[in-house]
C-alpha cells in the first residue's frame, strides 16, 4: 500500500507540473536594445527617441524579415510605429553582406536602426518592445510560417536631459546631419568588444553669412568659409580630460589620409562635462587649441579655433556628447542647449550640399515665433544665432 500511495503521489506532482507547463515558442531572430534609449527635446517641438536593435538569426535557416512593429508594452502594446520592408532595409546593416536587405543569414548579426518621434511629451512610451515577423528561406521543423516573436524589451531613461551651452558664438549657425538621418546614425562601431554609437546625436555646425551664403570665394579654400578660424567654447564649467593637436588642416573637397581611427576628429579636445558625460569638439585648427590635459575651464571661455582637420571634407566643427571619455568608444546621448535662438529651417534636399557645390543662397523658412528656445536640442538644418 505505501508504494501504491507513493506512486499515486507521483503521479499527482508528475500531473500538477505538466498542467503548469507554460509553452515556448522557439524564437529565430533574437535581440536587444545596445543602450537604453534617452529623449531628445528639440527645437522644432518634436521628441525623438533613437537606438539601436541588435539582431542575430539564432537558427541553421536563412530568415527574411517581414514586419517590425515597435510597441509600448505598458499601454497594452500599443503599436508606436512599423517598419515595412523598405524601411527595414534603409536601417539594417548587417556585417559582411553585398547590401542592405531583408535577409539574415543563418547564423549572422547585426543591428537595424530605430528612429521614433513624438509630437507630446507625455506620448513617449516609458518602455519599447518589437514584434518581428520573419520568415526563413526553408521550413524548419516546430516553426510556423512566418515565425513572430518578442525581442528587445528596454525601458526608455526618464532621467534629467543634459544641459550645455553653445559651442560657438555669433549668427547663422546651421545644425547639419542631426539625429535619423545622415551619416552620424551610420558611424555606428565594434569598439571594445561591442557595437558603440557615439555618434547618434552628433551635430556639424556651418555658418551662413549674411547673406544666407555658405562660401565667400573658391570652395577648395579654407578660408572662403564664414565659420573658418571661428572661436570653440567651452559648453560647460569642467575639466580637460585629453586633447590631440598637430594634424595639419586638409584643403576643403579634399578626401583626408587617416592613419588610424583615432585621427578621424583631427585637432580635437574632450572635456568632463559632469555626470559621467563628456563633450567632444573636433576638425579644430592646429595649432590653436587654448588648453591642455587637466586644465580647468569655465562656460563661455575660448578653447581652440575651428579647422579643418581629420575626417572632414569642409570646415565644420563637429560636436557630441557621450556616455564616458572615449570620443568614439563611448555612448552618444541627446543633450539640450540652454539658450539660443531659431531664425528658421535651411530648405535643402540633401543636406545643403548642392547649395555649396553651386554657390547658391541658401534659402531659409522662417521661424512661426519668436525662435526663442531654453533647454532644446537644435533640429536638423534649423539656422540659430548664438550670442556674441
Amino acid at each position: 500500500m505505501r508504494w501504491v500511495s507513493r506512486i499515486v503521489l507521483i503521479a499527482a506532482c508528475m500531473f500538477m507540473a505538466v498542467s503548469s507547463y507554460a509553452e515556448v515558442d522557439i524564437t529565430p531572430i533574437i535581440g536587444y536594445v545596445l543602450t537604453e534609449p534617452r529623449v531628445a527635446e528639440m527645437s522644432d517641438g518634436k521628441y525623438c527617441v533613437n537606438y539601436e536593435l541588435v539582431i542575430a538569426n539564432a537558427t541553421k535557416a536563412d530568415f527574411s524579415l517581414e514586419e517590425i512593429r515597435v510597441v509600448d508594452p505598458a499601454r497594452s502594446d500599443a503599436v508606436i510605429t512599423t517598419l515595412q520592408a523598405d524601411e527595414i532595409t534603409r536601417e539594417i546593416y548587417i556585417p559582411g553582406a553585398d547590401k542592405p536587405s531583408l535577409k539574415i543569414p543563418a547564423g549572422k548579426s547585426g543591428y537595424i536602426k530605430i528612429n521614433l518621434t513624438f509630437d507630446a511629451k507625455d506620448a513617449v512610451p516609458q518602455e519599447v518592445e518589437h514584434v518581428i515577423m520573419a520568415s526563413a528561406d526553408t521550413p524548419l521543423p516546430m516553426l510556423p510560417q512566418p515565425a513572430i516573436g518578442r525581442i528587445g524589451r528596454s525601458a526608455v531613461s526618464s532621467g534629467p536631459a543634459v544641459v550645455i551651452g553653445p559651442p560657438l558664438k555669433g549668427a547663422g549657425w546651421a545644425a547639419c546631419v542631426v539625429g535619423a538621418d545622415g551619416y552620424h546614425r551610420k558611424a555606428v562601431m565594434p569598439i571594445g568588444g561591442t557595437w558603440v554609437a557615439p555618434e547618434r546625436w552628433a551635430v556639424d555646425w556651418i555658418q551662413l553669412d549674411e547673406a544666407n551664403k555658405l562660401l565667400t570665394g573658391a570652395i577648395e579654400k579654407n578660408e572662403s568659409y564664414p565659420q573658418y578660424g571661428r572661436e570653440i567654447i567651452a559648453v560647460a564649467d569642467g575639466s580637460i580630460e585629453s586633447v590631440q593637436d598637430g594634424m595639419p588642416d586638409i584643403p576643403a573637397g579634399k578626401a583626408p589620409e587617416l592613419k588610424s581611427l583615432n585621427d578621424a576628429a583631427g585637432n580635437c579636445i574632450i572635456q568632463d562635462i559632469g555626470g559621467g558625460f563628456y563633450a567632444l569638439y573636433a576638425h579644430l585648427q592646429p595649432g590653436s587649441l587654448k588648453v591642455k590635459k587637466g586644465d580647468t575651464v569655465e562656460k563661455g571661455q575660448v578653447i581652440a579655433l575651428l579647422g579643418n582637420s581629420g575626417n572632414t571634407t569642409g570646415p565644420h566643427l563637429h560636436f557630441h556628447v557621450i556616455h564616458g571619455p572615449s570620443p568614439l568608444g563611448s555612448d552618444g546621448v541627446p543633450y539640450v542647449i540652454d539658450s539660443f535662438i531659431v531664425r528658421g529651417t535651411a530648405v535643402s534636399k540633401d543636406g545643403l550640399q548642392t547649395e555649396l557645390e553651386r554657390g547658391e543662397v541658401v534659402t531659409v523658412k522662417a521661424a512661426g515665433d519668436d525662435g526663442a528656445r531654453s533647454m532644446k536640442m537644435p533640429a536638423d538644418l534649423s539656422v540659430v544665432d548664438f550670442k556674441e
